[in-house]
């Protein structure tokens, strides 16, 4: 073995690349890396004459079941490693400021503590078209392989629980949390294929009460500042419609707005037992 190894030493040396002509290999150099690569990766990496030669040397001293106990040891290191770092990460509360992009680590979710998150789409012409909500009680979802490019946005001040994605779904309060989002996708769906802007309009309002709205009389009081342009792009239509409809829907007793400045707050009828 330890002649083998120094033999491909000496090859990989001999055909080695000038500095200048990185990228240019001749066909011997592809064909001795190629010789290298049937050496068991999981064992050493082969990448010059030198880590060969030292590998080989090291071989002359060290019998072959010592190597595999290194190996072996730097695997568990490893995986301890891999384990401590989900320890540390796994229930840690992170806090999000209004109007923040969500980032997290990839293989990760976030439960949704307290606060709201709007998730929106950017379309390729810059368009930001929000396509629902999330609040407490919540998952937030990585999409790290797909192209749909949903973004997560704080709509208040935000406190999320980190845990990994592959825990997670083992959680009876995750799998009931995937259901009952599926069931609002399924309504925002259908709310959004009403034929007329108002219809549209008004049944998004009703959703948006039952999902995120505090009982407040016979109202459902919105916690976050939803604006036209959100509406707007949700249902579809414009900010100057989304503005004439509110004025009609409080003319109706529909909805009406409390508070003022950044504390004003949209309250929707509660509908009819």
């Amino acid at each position: 073995m330890t002649r083998l190894l120094l033999d491909l030493g000496h090859q990989v040396s001999a055909q080695a690349p000038d500095p200048g002509s990185f990228g240019q290999q001749p066909a011997a150099m592809a064909a001795s890396a190629s010789t290298v690569e049937t050496i068991d990766q999981s064992a050493v990496t082969l990448a010059s004459a030198a880590t060969l030669a030292t590998l080989a040397r090291r071989l002359d001293r060290e019998p072959g079941a010592r190597i595999g106990h290194s190996i072996g040891r730097r695997q568990t290191e490893f995986a301890t490693s891999r384990r401590e770092q989900i320890e540390r990460m796994k229930g840690r509360n992170q806090a999000y400021a209004r109007d923040e992009r969500l980032s997290f680590p990839g293989g990760w979710t976030a439960g949704i503590i307290e606060g709201v998150v709007a998730l929106s789409v950017f379309l390729n012409d810059g368009a930001e078209v929000t396509i629902g909500f999330l609040g407490p009680g919540d998952f937030l979802l990585p999409h790290p392989l797909d192209s749909c490019r949903v973004e997560a946005v704080a709509q208040a001040d935000l406190h999320v629980k980190l845990i990994p994605l592959d825990e997670v779904t083992a959680e009876p309060a995750f799998i009931s949390a995937i259901c009952a989002r599926v069931l609002r996708a399924e309504a925002w769906a259908a709310a959004v294929a009403h034929t007329y802007v108002e219809q549209r309009l008004r049944r998004i309002l009703e959703l948006l009460g039952q999902q995120l709205g505090t009982r407040e009389g016979g109202w459902l009081k919105l916690g976050i500042r939803i604006t036209h342009t959100q509406l707007a792009s949700i249902i579809g239509s414009t900010r100057p419609t989304v503005s004439r409809l509110v004025q009609k829907f409080e003319q109706e007793g529909f909805i009406k707005l409390a508070g003022t400045g950044g504390g004003r707050r949209l309250l929707i009828a509660q509908p009819s037992p």
